[in-house]
């Protein structure tokens, strides 16, 4: 066993399912549920960091959880008399929700809508959710992100056009508009980012 930064694994898994990247650049963009890390790789026969990875805890994938639970409060506060989110029966009931908006969230990386059971005390709802309003939630987020990616490109002395492919890793790397934001970042992706 052979310990290795986790962007360089990222890229050797790459390649054992691709096949050889040839001497390149690979930008390994990692939307996790605690942290967003973005870093720089030389592809060809020993690949390697260029500069140091970028990371940040403002936008994860526990953000976006936040972000479709709010949303999902919004649509029933009405319902529930005297909201109190410290009341022992509904602290349960909105840990249960925040688990759901997880389900949601990851359900619309594949699908175009979901319906989200919202059971809390005095209200019991099915709420759908659709793709389009929750990247209309993570848009401005994720759009934000992008900052990283010039960051380590930048200590990387790489330019975007230098860039052959984004590896797209974490849960939160399977959310179709991460890659359309990125390909806004670097214009010459190969149609759909790995």
């Amino acid at each position: 066993v052979t310990p290795m930064p986790e962007p360089i694994a990222a890229v050797r898994w790459l390649e054992a399912t691709r096949g050889p990247l040839g001497d390149g650049v690979v930008v390994v963009y990692d939307l996790g549920a605690r942290t967003r890390d973005v870093s720089v790789v030389r592809t060809g026969a020993e690949p390697v960091l260029l500069g140091r990875p970028i990371a940040s805890e403002d936008v994860c994938g526990g953000h976006l959880d936040h972000l479709v639970t709010t949303h999902l409060l919004d649509t029933v506060r009405d319902d529930v008399p005297d909201f109190d989110p410290f009341a022992a029966p509904m602290t349960a009931a909105l840990a249960e929700l925040r688990t759901r908006s997880r389900a949601a969230k990851e359900q619309l990386s594949t699908d175009t809508e979901t319906v989200v059971a919202i059971d809390l005390p005095g209200v019991r709802r099915d709420v759908r959710l659709v793709r389009d309003e929750f990247e209309e939630l993570a848009r401005g987020p994720l759009q934000a992100s992008t900052a990283l990616v010039h960051e380590a490109l930048r200590g990387a002395g790489v330019e975007p056009s230098d860039v052959g492919r984004v590896l797209l890793t974490g849960g939160g790397g399977a959310i179709p508009l991460v890659a359309e934001l990125l390909s806004a970042v670097i214009p010459r992706l190969p149609a759909g980012a790995d």
